[in-house]
């Protein structure tokens, strides 16, 4: 009876038992401080850094008052300390604001803790380059707790406060404000008869007019430079090359679209079928704020596949389906709550969903998108369809289990992907059933109404835990990996024993040089990242990859092994070329690369030379 007590006041306030969620997340993902844009971080903190560095003096990137507040944190506190506690702080910031979002909306504190649940590890988006919500060390990540803030404030009416708020994340990450302010302005065209106008127009100043300043910053540089027409259709085909993942969806493969179409299910189930039938207002909001975000995926397909515009391009639109899989788990976890859990086969399905949710495990969820679809189909009277479809979703699923479990090979191309993609991998087989298993005893035990079924859910917790432990050992393994301990020795060499404005030439397949070393590179491939808003930077960085011997502008999915091999035939006149060229002193190698240069350091498996 007391334990039930404490469980009921406990749950009965959302401080804390998101505060255990949010530590529950750190301990299973952490957060990671080698991110590309720390040097940008350091450089404002010491602007003698990175002299002549492409990546980091790249104009675009550098439009963020994120990377100047915190190099000046940086000076007072030590980076690894500010970003631990910046990522604890924003991660419990995303489950306090998703909670209240859910709460505007559905009044339901069930559905609000299950869709912070849901959304803990969500790394979704209907692009092939997923993001999500959990946080970020990067403005992408940051900014996500305040938008999450402006849309409650927007669902309640307070247009100006949401505004505000959306004016100010354009400083810190534009393209993301940028989103939610597109389904602002949507939703007053759409309903601009319903509204106080004077309301939506207050709106509107707020969310524009402090930000005028950043936007002339960005649009002057935009159109500062003028573009033939062969200039862009050379830059299309470069960044259709680089970042085809981002916003090409004619390039995605029927894999990918596998995936996505489980989500269109779902939007369907509960969107249309599944109504909610409470606070009819802010579920026209969402709406409106639904079509807004297909309306910006129609527009960027459009301009950026059929007729090539370089605005809507750099807009990435197609990264608005953050927004849209936020919403979509929300009102899932409130069909999940409702959806009755009497029967054992009911409970089940809700189990098996819920887990392949959290897991980001998007094949299983297109399967029981169809077999939950055939179960609302049913209810209509259509019993053969609705049979139909379910069983195509069961066996969908049966099909990965096998796929899983059973070894088979074959010597048709085709049938060999298909089995590759089939394959789950035994680790995250037995990873959900875990938690498979502990959220259908929890489901099961409030089904039965047990009087211990908090103390109970407790337990299947640990079973969680438990289950994600071999989860997180993955991720320490490749963070310690011995290549990369490797890999940061070169770089705390390179700052202790060269100049500060020393260049390196460095493998272009690996990224993070530039953290631990605070040495400027010629290139790493990761650095085409800026590509898609700066045209002028995307020509020096693609000069600079050609210069090492890279020139396809095809797709390839085996890029890096194919720059590790171009890398490695890397000759003597090569690295002079690419050093008188880029004012490089020195070149980091992977071991046994024969050049003709002093060896200065060497580990296992990396060794820098000395050009000149």
């Amino acid at each position: 009876m007391i334990i039930n007590k404490i469980m009921k006041n406990l749950i009965d306030k959302p401080y804390a038992p998101i505060l255990i969620l949010v530590i529950f997340e750190i301990m299973l993902c952490g957060y990671s401080s080698d991110s590309q844009y720390v040097p940008l971080i350091l450089q404002k903190a010491n602007p003698q850094l990175y002299p002549s560095d492409l990546f980091v003096n790249s104009s675009y990137i550098l439009n963020s008052f994120y990377f100047g507040i915190m190099g000046f944190l940086s000076r007072y506190i030590e980076l690894n300390l500010l970003f631990s506690v910046l990522s604890f702080m924003v991660a419990y910031a995303d489950g306090l604001a998703v909670f209240y979002l859910t709460m505007v909306l559905f009044k339901n504190k069930g559905t609000a803790y299950l869709a912070v649940f849901l959304l803990l590890l969500s790394k979704s988006a209907i692009s092939v380059a997923g993001i999500g919500i959990t946080p970020s060390m990067e403005p992408s990540g940051v900014v996500v707790p305040f938008l999450l803030l402006s849309i409650i404030l927007f669902l309640k009416k307070y247009y100006w406060q949401a505004g505000l708020i959306i004016s100010a994340m354009f400083y810190i990450q534009g393209m993301q404000a940028s989103f939610v302010a597109g389904m602002f302005l949507f939703h007053f065209l759409m309903e601009i008869k319903n509204l106080d106008r004077k309301k939506v127009f207050l709106g509107i100043v707020c969310m524009i007019l402090p930000a005028v300043p950043i936007f002339w910053d960005v649009f002057s540089g935009v159109f500062s430079n003028i573009y033939s027409a062969q200039d862009i259709k050379y830059w299309w085909k470069i960044i259709h090359m680089r970042s085809w993942y981002h916003l090409f969806p004619f390039s995605w493969g029927v894999g990918d679209w596998f995936k996505y179409f489980g989500l269109f299910i779902w939007g369907f189930i509960v969107f249309y079928l599944h109504k909610p039938k409470k606070l009819p207002h802010q579920h026209i909001i969402i709406m409106n704020f639904i079509k807004a975000i297909f309306l910006m995926c129609v527009v960027s397909t459009v301009f950026s596949e059929i007729f090539v515009l370089p605005f809507i391009v750099r807009l990435i639109l197609w990264r608005s389906t953050r927004f849209f899989v936020l919403f979509l788990l929300i009102y899932m976890s409130n069909y999940f709550i409702e959806f009755p859990n009497k029967k054992t086969w009911q409970s089940l399905l809700i189990a098996i969903t819920v887990s392949s949710i959290f897991l980001s495990l998007s094949k299983i969820i297109t399967c029981f998108s169809l077999v939950f679809l055939g179960i609302e189909v049913f209810q209509y009277s259509r019993k053969k369809l609705a049979y139909f479809i379910s069983m195509v979703g069961l066996g969908g699923f049966l099909l990965f289990i096998v796929g899983t479990v059973l070894p088979m090979s074959s010597e048709k191309i085709i049938l060999r992907k298909a089995m590759i993609y089939s394959n789950l991998g035994g680790e995250m087989l037995f990873i959900l059933f875990c938690f498979f298993v502990c959220i259908f005893l929890y489901v099961r035990c409030l089904s039965l109404k047990i009087r211990m079924g908090r103390v109970i859910m407790v337990i299947c917790l640990l079973f969680l835990f438990t289950g994600t432990f071999i989860k997180a050992r993955k991720w320490q393994r490749i963070m310690s990996s011995d290549i990369a301990k490797d890999w940061k020795s070169v770089q705390f060499w390179a700052k202790k024993n060269t100049k500060i404005d020393s260049v390196f030439i460095t493998p272009i397949y690996i990224k993070g040089f530039r953290i631990h070393s605070q040495r400027g590179t010629v290139l790493e491939f990761k650095d085409g990242g800026p590509v898609m808003h700066d045209i002028g930077y995307c020509f020096k960085w693609w000069e600079r990859v050609n210069d090492f011997g890279y020139n396809s502008l095809k797709i390839n999915l085996d890029m890096r092994n194919d720059l590790r091999r171009i890398y490695k035939n890397l000759n003597i006149e090569d690295v002079y070329k690419l050093s008188k060229k880029y004012g490089a002193n020195y070149i980091v190698t992977e071991s046994k690369h024969a050049l003709d240069l002093k060896k200065l350091y060497q580990n296992e498996h990396f060794e820098v030379f000395f050009i000149k």
